[in-house]
Parts: C-alpha cells; sequence; structure tokens
C-alpha cells in the first residue's frame, strides 16, 4: 500500500525513515491549538480477494488520497495497527458468512477406530495366516487342541447343520459382547474427555454471548454406568445379548444400533441406553428394540405411540433431535435404518466373507429374525467366552521359540534335525573340549595317586585353575554363539 506526500508518491517505510531521521534536528516545541491528524487512513476492501494482482495494485494506488501534512515517528506502527485489525475484521466477518459451509472436523474425526470383536478376531486371523504359510514352529500341543474349534468352521457347521450353526452363533456373540463392553470402558475416560464444540462455538455459548452453556464430552460417567447397568436389564429379558456402544470417534451423540451374529448382539449407543433407563415405563418396547423387531427410530416411536405412552414418545423424538447437525434433518436421523452386519468373529472364524453368506443363507434361508438364547445358554456362553477371550489374546505365545535354531551359514532349520551334526561341528572339533577331558582325566588320576597330600596339593590346584579358565572360555564362546544364533 502506497500513500501521497506533498505531491510524491514514496513508500510509507521510507517516508517514515526519512521523518525519523531529521526528527532529532527539529524543534520539539508544538503549535499552539495544533490538532493532530492520522498520516493516513486504511481503507481494505473484500472486493480485493476477488482480483488479479495488477487490477488489485492498480485500484489501491487510485484510491490513495493526497496528504500535505508531516509523518510523524511511530507512523508505521499505527499503520499496521490499523491494517491488522482490519484484517481480522475482514477475517471473521468471512468466516461467518460462509459457516454452513465450511465445517471445521474434529481433531480426532480420522482416528482408527476398531470395535473390541474386530481387535479379538485378529488373533484368529493371525494363526489361520500363520498356519497357511507354513510356520515351522507349531502351537504347543494342548493349544493346537484347543485352537481347532476354529478351523474349518464352515465345513464342521455344515456338517453339523442348524444345531452347530446356532451354537457357534452363540459362542461368537457372547465373546464379541464381552470384548465390545471391555473396549467401551477403557474408551471411556477419552470419550468423557472429548469436547462437543469447537472454541468458537464455546465462546457463542458463554453466558456473556447470551447463550447457554453445554456439557463437554462424548458422555459423562454417571450416564454411562447408567446406560451399562441398563444393557444388563434388557439382556436378561430380550433373549439376546447387549452390548453398549460409543460409535465412531467423531460420533458424538451414540444414539444408533447395530445388530451382529444373527441379531443375537445388539449393539446400542450410550445415549439411546441411558434414555431407555431414564424411561422404564417403556420396557417393553425397548426389550423388542434389542431384538430388533424395529428398522430405525420412527418405529420406535410409533411403537411408543402405540402403546399409549405419547408423552415418551414426544420426548424420544425430542431425543433423536440430538442426532441432527448440519445437512441431517430430524426427518432423515428418524428414518435412518439400523446396521445389521455378520459380525467379525464369524469372518474371522471361517476366514471367507463369501463362504459365511453362502452358509447363513443355507442355514437361515430368508430368516431375518433374531436368534435367542435362554438364560442358561447365555450364562455358559459368557462364562466360556471370558476363557476363549484370555486364550485368544496369549496365542501367538502358545508355540516353542526354541524349534528353529539359526546355523553358522544364516539358515535356519528344526532343530531336531540339525541337532547332531550341529553338536558336532560346535562341541566335539573344539580343541578346548579335548583339553577340558584331558585335564578332567589328570585330577582324578592325582587324587588317586600314592603320593603325599603336600605333592598332590599343587597339582591339584594347577589342573584346577586350568579347568576354570577353559569354562570361562568356554561360556564366553557360548554366550557369544548364543547371540549370533538367536532363536525365534
Amino acid at each position: 500500500m502506497t500513500m501521497r506526500v506533498n505531491g510524491g508518491a514514496p513508500s510509507v517505510y521510507a517516508a517514515a525513515k526519512t521523518t525519523n531521521a531529521n526528527a532529532a534536528q527539529k524543534n520539539d516545541a508544538a503549535q499552539t491549538g495544533r490538532v493532530e491528524t492520522p498520516a493516513y487512513r486504511v481503507e481494505i476492501s473484500a472486493r480485493g480477494r476477488d482480483e488479479g494482482d495488477g487490477a488489485y495494485i492498480a485500484r489501491l494506488m487510485s484510491s490513495t488520497k493526497r496528504y500535505d501534512g508531516e509523518i510523524k515517528a511511530g507512523s508505521m506502527e499505527e499503520f499496521y495497527t490499523s491494517w491488522r485489525a482490519k484484517q481480522k475484521e475482514l477475517t471473521e466477518r468471512a468466516a461467518e458468512k460462509n459457516s454452513e459451509v465450511l465445517i471445521l472436523p474434529e481433531p480426532y474425526s480420522d482416528e482408527l477406530y476398531w470395535k473390541g470383536d474386530q481387535i479379538l478376531g485378529i488373533n484368529i486371523y493371525a494363526e489361520h495366516w500363520t498356519e497357511k504359510k507354513g510356520v515351522e514352529n507349531p502351537l504347543y500341543a494342548e493349544a493346537d487342541e484347543h485352537f481347532e474349534s476354529y478351523r474349518n468352521v464352515l465345513g464342521k457347521v455344515r456338517a453339523g447343520g442348524a444345531s452347530a450353526f446356532r451354537q457357534y452363533n452363540l459362542k461368537f456373540a457372547g465373546m464379541a459382547a464381552l470384548a465390545n463392553t471391555a473396549y467401551a470402558d477403557e474408551e471411556l475416560g477419552k470419550r468423557i474427555a472429548r469436547g462437543h464444540t469447537t472454541s468458537r462455538q464455546l465462546h457463542d455459548l458463554t453466558p456473556d454471548g447470551g447463550g447457554k452453556r453445554i456439557a463437554r464430552g462424548h458422555t459423562t460417567r454417571a450416564e454411562y454406568t447408567r446406560a451399562k447397568s441398563y444393557a444388563n436389564e434388557l439382556q436378561n429379558r430380550a433373549g439376546v445379548f447387549v452390548a453398549v456402544d460409543f460409535s465412531s470417534p467423531s460420533t458424538k451423540f451414540a444414539a444408533r444400533i447395530r445388530y451382529e451374529y444373527n441379531g443375537s448382539l445388539a449393539n446400542i449407543g450410550v445415549k439411546e441406553l441411558d434414555f431407555m433407563a431414564r424411561h422404564k415405563e417403556a420396557g417393553d418396547v425397548w426389550v423388542k428394540a434389542a431384538q430388533g423387531a424395529y428398522k430405525n427410530h420412527a418405529e420406535i416411536t410409533a411403537a411408543l405411540k402405540d402403546a399409549g405412552l405419547d408423552d415418551t414418545a414426544t420426548a424420544y423424538q425430542e431425543f433423536v433431535g440430538g442426532l441432527t447437525r448440519r445437512h441431517y434433518s430430524l426427518d432423515e436421523a428418524m428414518r435412518a435404518n439400523f446396521s445389521y452386519a455378520h459380525g467379525e468373529l464369524w469372518e474371522a472364524a471361517t476366514n471367507d466373507a463369501d463362504g459365511y453368506d453362502r452358509l447363513q443363507h443355507s442355514m437361515r434361508d430368508n430368516d431375518n429374525a433374531s436368534i435367542r438364547y435362554t438364560q442358561g445358554e447365555m450364562s455358559r456362553a459368557l462364562s466360556d467366552g471370558a476363557d476363549e477371550i484370555k486364550f485368544l489374546h496369549r496365542l501367538s505365545r502358545q508355540r516353542d521359540p526354541l524349534h528353529l535354531i539359526q546355523t553358522a551359514d544364516g539358515r535356519w532349520v528344526k532343530v531336531n534335525e540339525a541337532q547332531q551334526s550341529d553338536k558336532s561341528a560346535r562341541r566335539h572339533d573344539n580343541p578346548l573340549d579335548q583339553e577340558l577331558a584331558n585335564l578332567h582325566k589328570q585330577l582324578a588320576e592325582v587324587k588317586k595317586s600314592a603320593m603325599s597330600d603336600d605333592q598332590k596339593q599343587p597339582l591339584i590346584t594347577s589342573i584346577q585353575n586350568r579347568i576354570n579358565t577353559i569354562l570361562a572360555q568356554r561360556l564366553s564362546e557360548l554366550t557369544a554363539e548364543s547371540k549370533k544364533n538367536k532363536y525365534v
């Protein structure tokens, strides 16, 4: 930006520099009644943002006003203060104008999110992959026998029919319920700490801004405890497993339902479960929701009205409003269908998504109703599932690390195949081993000889010192060799 001074057009920096250099030689006395005026006026137009550089500079030059006064020391600071203030005003005005278009994502919106049963299934996938690759160190016999139930699941279920399918589904659903709940427990602290709003929104919602202050976090400890407790109540009544759910890291209002394992596991959002816990008058509707009787929130609302619970239905519809956001209306939130999935453990065990689809169709045809179980079946499944989870978490450590050995030439071979030749190469041909054997023989002969103790003792001490020296040297060699030939 430039300005005209006494008919010239020097830069502000040059003019100020010249003035500051001459200021010390001038009389500091000001004329009486003199009125100080700014050296210039800053006028920045947002229109310049849409212009080319040449047109923008030309317009600034044409709008520069002539000033015949004196540029004072400190003018540069005054100029930049005014310029920054105007820039800030324009930036905030543009941000407010485009707030409906420019939506800043939460810092954790791209965070990787794996559900509890998905993490658990990695152990099964890993063992299937390991066996397929033909790793030479197999599982211990006990672990190998235990893992047999996860091998060739498709074939075993086809052979066992609907009964086997039902039992595997019970097993996997129970394990998934435990794994998902445990993962939610671990996520709790992080979800409590996360904010609902950006710093700008928090500023707008402070009392000084005339707004209403809202709570931080995706949930609270009290809300989570209440939701988790009610999940157990639903599970006892519904005949299906129920787990509290946080959904993805960017979902602040977890109120949807995810059905897995043929509807035998309902993962219900923490907000949804909390609402159910605070409105137990609609318990029968909530039980049906856990069983998969409704496709979306609109059908749940209709069921509440049909049950004569108009107040609860109104409250529920208002509650679902928490799912709304920019470009996502209440009607869309009400009619968005709940999700249905195979279940990660089914896919990990079969290791063939298409194969499971065919298996499920052959066992259930077009039956989409949830598979329900008795309380006794579910209790046993949860008890056994806890042991299964421990087993899978430890599975990678259930193989002999000494089964393979690296030879001197860098090859990995089975110990039982190379043991004899390796020992011969590393031990029997070592001259120190032969000397050590000879020394032990000499020591035994000296001790048995008819020499006096005064004659024996110096010889015994000398031989033992040499034996100790050789043993120390051999130990050092074996230690170095062990580091070189690492085991897996």
